[in-house]
């Protein structure tokens, strides 16, 4: 699957990389894969006025739940920006959370890039933006308006899925540039 790379260090935030597509990503529910998030706390404390759990969903099968629609790019900052972090964006009232989840496996991997994954992504019109490292991000959509919108607002390179190896040296990691 095609998509594009950009090294967005100077800006290396999850805000910046929806940036080039806000008003599309405002209009999709995202599943987030983070490693120690997916909220900063205040965020998820009941008693805080910046609490932002209502946009929060649980579902099995998703392992940090999705948030609702107009989440993102809103509260981007909200969330744990993590060395590696996945966001996926669907439209959940033509693939329900479940069926979305039912798709991607439940095989415990949650969003970690590998070829099942972008057969989804692929398969449902979806967007998949990997934050890989510090300022390393990538982005995936079988859209290529989208795509090439995310390319020309990154500055960014075109890259391939195939890249994404899930042999036991490589777990889920990218073996080319």
């Amino acid at each position: 699957m095609r998509g594009t790379f950009s090294k967005l260090a100077a800006a290396d935030t999850l805000a910046a990389a929806l940036a080039p597509v806000a008003q599309r990503c405002n209009q999709l529910d995202w599943a987030v894969d983070l490693y120690s998030g997916p909220l900063h706390f205040h965020y998820w404390n009941e008693d805080d006025p910046r609490n932002v759990m209502s946009h929060h969903h649980v579902q099995e099968g998703l392992p940090m739940g999705w948030f609702g629609r107009g989440f993102l790019p809103r509260y981007a900052d909200c969330l744990i920006l993590d060395e590696q972090g996945y966001y996926l964006g669907f439209d959940s009232r033509t693939l329900p959370a479940a069926e979305l989840a039912r798709r991607l496996g439940g095989d415990g991997r949650g969003l970690k890039p590998r070829p099942h994954v972008f057969g989804v992504v692929n398969e449902h019109d979806l967007l998949f933006i990997l934050r890989v490292g510090r300022g390393w991000w990538e982005a995936y959509t079988p859209d290529g308006d989208l795509l090439d919108q995310i390319r020309r607002g990154w500055d960014g390179t075109w890259v391939d899925s195939s890249g994404w190896d899930t042999r036991p040296e490589y777990p889920g990691g990218r073996t080319t540039n």
